[in-house]
């Protein structure tokens, strides 16, 4: 067990990109701590190393979002393919499934571990980082990573709900030390509390983002006088931060709280132009001009990963289009009911056929990730005229604007507010091109319906149905869209085998 788990959890393992002296270090070689920690840029590399890891293709770069998660709750026809099969059946215990789960826990625990070493050498080197604002950016961010991730282990591996009759379950392990010791399992109680220690003092931390507009002159001058700080949506920011407490909030079953921290991060994102709402207008004029456009949104993002550091990203698109691969499909008469017959045949919500989904004369594909890595860029000529441009992206949202709207919506439903919670699904589609709000119904619960709609409708292909549909489960509501693939109550992965074997116990 202490042999594993000094391997698995108490080792940084970040992978070297590019030509920059990254940190790359195994458990039989090294580089010194004291040599990597004795420079701001040795802090600097080890903080984009996590990043590197969260864009990996066992967390974000695949598994958790087009792959394990999408695979196994969004109703695709069922592939041939045995590896896509066994998700799309559930059959979550077999080789082509345990193979990506076992990496999906570790990668996640890598970061986990990685940013509490950071935070942990950040304490023991504070001649190094002497800047008190730059002190807190990186251990802000260290602390929201290592958050994010355990969470997604626990959304995964563990429970539906955190209350009642599992709060004194065995959660996964909570990693917030560096040590090569076993992390002790804890109950959910326990473990929702370390969770928003890290949350909690994150935002506090990241009082000091360059977001705010309050860093001093001195900051501006010398810390980030090379412009590390700048790019704030690929990092772990103080809008983020909220994003990623009104999730765990909501996973709770505290909606209040989950939208108020929902408000925060969407009001913050836009007010800092961090983010701003997809343009219609110009989605329709950047496909008319280059044949493609912002088909994933990424103008929404409040944190997202980089795409550049791996090759993987440019093979997405193939999941859905190859006939190579035996792409996924979708039924099209599913997708009529998913869709008014307006919304899927006119230019009218830009996620349908209009948009991202192609009717192939049977079935409908999704071409979501066609030009993932081009953003458009709009400027005006000598004559107020818009120009349209394109240039490099790479990045994909993993907190963003509408999935925080959902959450305002959904407290709206379970407070009553009927006028609240049109307005929060309105603001998502009126930036999906569809100009008509929602009737509004004699009770808020009758909108839970077109709540989930809007999950199926926006978050196909990446992932995020999955802790959708097991929340929804384990809150006891009904399903309101036929899925062929998954109800949500058997979403649970199991632990690896390498964690029961060495005494893990899975509560469910």
């Amino acid at each position: 067990m202490k042999k594993f788990y000094a391997i698995s959890l108490g080792v940084i393992l970040l992978a070297a990109v590019s030509c920059n002296k990254w940190l790359e270090a195994t458990s039989s070689s090294q580089i010194s701590d004291e040599k990597l920690f004795s420079t701001r840029s040795g802090f600097h590399e080890t903080l984009n190393g996590l990043y590197v890891i969260v864009s990996d293709m066992y967390c974000y770069g695949l598994d958790y979002t087009v792959w394990a998660n999408e695979l196994s709750s969004y109703p695709y026809q069922i592939n041939s393919i045995a590896g896509v099969a066994a998700f799309q059946k559930h059959l979550f215990n077999t080789v082509k499934c345990t193979e990506h789960q076992d990496m999906m826990w570790q990668q996640a625990y890598k970061v986990a571990s990685g940013a509490s070493k950071l935070i942990l050498e950040l304490e023991n080197h504070r001649d190094v980082i002497t800047n008190e604002d730059e002190y807190n950016l990186i251990k802000g961010e260290a602390l929201g990573l290592r958050a994010l991730m355990n969470f997604e282990v626990i959304r995964m591996f563990g429970t539906s709900t955190w209350a009642g009759d599992n709060a004194g379950k065995l959660a996964p392990p909570y990693l917030n030390v560096y040590s090569k010791d076993p992390v002790p399992q804890r109950t959910y109680t326990e473990t929702a509390t370390l969770l928003w220690d890290d949350i909690l003092a994150s935002i506090e931390c990241l009082k000091s983002d360059p977001l705010t507009g309050t860093l001093s002159d001195d900051f501006t001058l010398t810390s980030n006088a090379d412009g590390y700080w700048d790019n704030r949506l690929t990092h772990m920011n103080c809008y983020a931060i909220r994003a990623l407490a009104a999730r765990v909030a909501l996973w709770q079953g505290d909606t209040p709280k989950a939208a108020s921290y929902a408000s925060e991060a969407v009001q913050g994102a836009l007010s800092s132009e961090l983010s701003s709402w997809l343009d219609v207008d110009d989605f329709w004029q950047a496909a008319s001009t280059f044949g493609l456009s912002d088909l994933a949104f990424t103008c929404e993002g409040i944190f997202s990963m980089d795409t550049s550091t791996g090759d993987y990203w440019h093979n997405w698109s193939d999941m859905y289009l190859s006939t190579a691969l035996g792409a996924l499909v979708l039924d099209y008469n599913w997708c009529q009911s998913l869709f008014p017959a307006g919304d899927l045949s006119a230019d009218e919500d830009v996620r349908g056929l209009s948009g991202y989904l192609r009717y192939n004369g049977t079935s409908v594909s999704l071409t979501k990730f066609i030009g993932i890595n081009i953003r458009i860029q709009v400027s005006y000529d000598s004559s107020g005229n818009r120009v349209y441009s394109t240039d490099n992206n790479s990045t994909f949202p993993v907190l963003r604007l509408s999935e925080m709207q959902y959450i305002i919506c959904e407290d709206a439903i379970v407070r009553g507010d009927i006028e609240g919670a049109c307005a929060a699904l309105d603001q998502v589609r009126a930036h999906r091109g569809i100009t008509t709000p929602l009737p509004r119904p004699a009770s808020a619960d009758d909108l839970w319906p077109e709540l989930e709609k809007e999950y199926y409708r926006e978050f196909i292909g990446e992932g995020r149905l999955f802790f959708y549909l097991k929340r929804r489960s384990g809150s006891g509501r009904a399903a309101y869209v036929e899925n062929s693939i998954a109800s949500g109550s058997d979403l649970t992965y199991p632990y690896p085998v390498s964690e029961t074997i060495y005494g893990r116990i899975q509560e469910l």
